[in-house]
Order: C-alpha cells, then structure tokens, then sequence
C-alpha cells in the first residue's frame, strides 16, 4: 500500500502529472510542520488533534479514521477550545483528501512504469489494485 507520511507529503514533486499535491497556502501540511517546530511539540504534530505523530509517521487509512471517529462527539469546556476542536477537524479533512491524491498519483505513476514492461495490461490492472 501507498501510505505517506507528512514528510513525504511535503517532499513529493509531481513529473509531468496533471494534478499535482503540494499547493501553496495548504494549511494542513504547512500548519503540522510549523506544529513539528514549535518548542512545546518537541519535533510531533497531532493528526486531526488527536494522535500525536512524529513527520516520518505514516499516515494510514486506520489513523485517519481513528482521529476522525475521536472527533465524532468532542467534548468542550469554552469557546477556545471549541475553536481548536473545529481547527483540528478542518486540518484532518485537508490532509484526508491531501492523501488521496498522493494514493491517486503515485497509482497512475506506478502504473505507467509497469507500462513499459512486457506484461499483459489486465495484470498491470492486478497489480496496481493491490497497493
């Protein structure tokens, strides 16, 4: 499976694709890497709030949906952290779909290079659908 971490979400530079990941003023990623280098996160950020992860982490489908299902019902004291808690939802969706499209791209990369081989199209097609 194609699972990347926060790092590799930062360092992917597209080739040639159409789509690309890493767009200026994203918050998710520029928000958890400033997150990583300030003096009380001592190097982590916390995905959806929730799950304290270090940048080479990755970031798997079952993290993400256990820091989704953690949000669910949040409890809250004030209107502070009301705002946190909202904050954090909106920066897991971002990076949800931040990972998708790395999922998407780095398939149709994989899929090109397999291309080049001599093998039968439907088992590029087999081999693709199990990362």
């Amino acid at each position: 499976m194609i699972t990347p971490s926060l790092n590799d979400l930062i360092n992917f530079v597209p080739s040639n694709d159409t789509e690309y990941i890493v767009e200026p003023g994203e918050t998710a990623l520029s928000d958890y890497i400033k997150t990583t280098k300030s003096s009380y996160a001592n190097g982590h950020y916390w995905l959806g709030g929730q799950i304290k992860m270090l940048p080479n982490d990755k970031i798997t489908a079952s993290l993400l949906q256990k820091a989704t299902d953690l949000n669910t019902n949040p409890y809250y004291c004030n209107s502070w952290e009301y705002q946190s808690i909202q904050s954090a939802i909106r920066l897991l969706s971002e990076i949800k779909k931040i990972v998708i499209r790395y999922e998407t791209i780095m398939k149709q990369r994989i899929m090109k290079e397999l291309e080049k081989t001599s093998l039968n199209t439907d088992v590029n097609n087999n081999i693709v659908s199990f990362i």
